[in-house]
């Protein structure tokens, strides 16, 4: 019953963004507003062969899992053509700056996350530019962001087959590719999960980076008190053209 759930906040919520304020600014309110979440909850793209949910783009605001846990059923498949992002709860972290607009960060702390990232059968082929996959977040803008007191202990097993001499293909249990500002913030967070990624077909130089938490690293990210025990694996690969890492599969001044 969804007026059984509706709190009186939340009602004030909806009509704020949908009614209350126009298009644009509602969007601007979603992006950077802050939230918490309250109880454990499931997010699958499995359901009735429907697998298009990407993640929340652009998201700029503050989420606080105050502990709890997301368990996550993903499954990856078909073809990702052009730079595409994947993650299990956003798409995208911040926005860049772009003419008058100042860069934005996000912030995500104290979350844990559980469950599986997998590629369906015949696996998931990735055609042009720069393919970003992560648990967490697919990448993230240049802006400052702080990811802090994450737990992903989340199986990934994943078939990445490339179909453009092009293609790299980033794979972190938090974020794909991690850019930054003048300073982002990793602290305190731990992968537990399994990370296996079979790259088959890259051409391009090094076009597979796989992270224990991230698979790329931009100058000006700084880890704090991160570790990871899960194991990180492209053995399968049929290409000598991947990178491979306990924290980050590669990165720029780190």
């Amino acid at each position: 019953d969804a007026d059984a759930i509706l709190t009186a906040e939340l009602r004030a919520d909806y009509l704020r963004f949908g009614i209350s304020s126009g298009y644009h600014e509602a969007y601007a309110d979603l992006q950077t507003a802050e939230y918490i979440l309250k109880q454990d909850i499931s997010l699958t793209n499995s359901r009735d062969g429907n697998e298009t949910f990407q993640g929340i783009p652009n998201f700029a605001g503050t989420f606080d899992g105050q502990g709890r846990t997301i368990t996550v059923d993903f499954t990856l498949a078909g073809t990702q053509s052009g730079s595409a992002q994947f993650g299990c709860l956003f798409k995208t972290l911040g926005t860049a700056r772009t003419g008058s607009d100042e860069a934005k960060g996000a912030t995500v702390k104290n979350l844990y996350l559980s469950g599986r990232l997998v590629t369906g059968a015949g696996g998931l082929t990735v055609a042009g530019g720069l393919q970003d996959i992560g648990v967490l977040a697919g990448a993230s803008a240049a802006a400052d962001h702080t990811l802090e007191n994450i737990v992903t202990d989340v199986e990934t097993d994943l078939t990445i087959l490339s179909g453009d001499t092009s293609t790299c293909a980033y794979v972190g249990a938090l974020v794909g590719r991690m850019n930054s500002g003048t300073g982002s913030v990793v602290k305190n967070c731990v992968n537990r999960g399994s990370l296996t990624v079979n790259y088959q077909n890259m051409t391009a130089n090094g076009g597979g980076r796989l992270g224990g938490l991230a698979g790329h690293v931009y100058s000006g990210v700084h880890f704090v008190g991160c570790t990871n025990s899960g194991s990180v694996s492209t053995a399968d690969s049929d290409e000598n053209r991947t990178n491979a890492g306990g924290l980050a599969g590669s990165g720029g001044g780190l």
